[in-house]
């Protein structure tokens, strides 16, 4: 079995897409990456973490339309980011980075 590792990365993350989701807090993923390194779009994405895959490839994690930033009736970042758990998304271009990404948050 090979153990992927994933770290922040300024490389493009252009292409990828929804692949997965893994149950986690925003504090576990700064704890794993550091602050969020992409400031998403402003709109749907209020918070996003671009990686770079061990091996090659790269993943995204990222919230999608769940702040005041789309819903004028929402949570505020702030208040989002204080969730002791969400369902973040998980960007990339196949199932296999999605599955690997999940494993890797999950394993610590």
């Amino acid at each position: 079995m090979i153990t992927r590792t994933f770290k922040p990365t300024k490389q493009s993350t252009v292409g990828t897409s929804l692949c997965g989701y893994v149950k986690t807090s925003y504090a576990n993923l700064v704890r794993l990456f550091g602050e969020p390194n992409s400031e998403g779009d402003e709109y749907k994405v209020s918070t996003e973490w671009n990686l770079r895959r061990s091996g090659g490839g790269v993943a995204t994690i990222y919230d999608y339309k769940e702040t005041n930033l789309y819903d004028s009736d929402g949570m505020t970042v702030d208040e989002f980011r204080q969730l002791p758990e969400y369902n973040w998304h998980i960007g990339g271009n196949s199932q296999e980075i999605a599955i690997e990404l999940r494993e890797f948050i999950e394993s610590r």
